[in-house]
């Protein structure tokens, strides 16, 4: 890229995106669809909070069941579990160890 005008950047790499062009730094991005292998879901099993990885061909990989249980959650957050709800960072889940 050295050496190379806004421009020729964009005719180059056309699959991206040029989101900033300066004389020291150029950031081109690109979106793709599907799954990263870095999503989770939490969700019900069997009465209990389950982790879920889920792997970029949108299957689901049980990592952990917590032991906690659901049954005292109110009937919209029972309705949210047995749907799932999505994340991007399993640290968000390290507290379940």
């Amino acid at each position: 890229m050295v050496n190379l005008s806004k421009i020729e950047i964009e005719e180059k790499y056309q699959d991206y995106k040029v989101e900033s062009f300066a004389s020291n730094e150029v950031v081109l991005q690109q979106e793709k669809q599907g799954n990263c292998g870095e999503h989770y879901l939490v969700k019900d099993k069997e009465g209990q909070v389950a982790i879920y990885q889920i792997l970029e061909d949108g299957t689901e990989k049980e990592i952990e069941v917590t032991g906690i249980t659901t049954e005292y959650l109110p009937e919209t957050d029972k309705i949210t579990m047995e749907k799932g709800i999505r994340s991007k960072w399993q640290t968000k889940f390290k507290s379940f160890n």
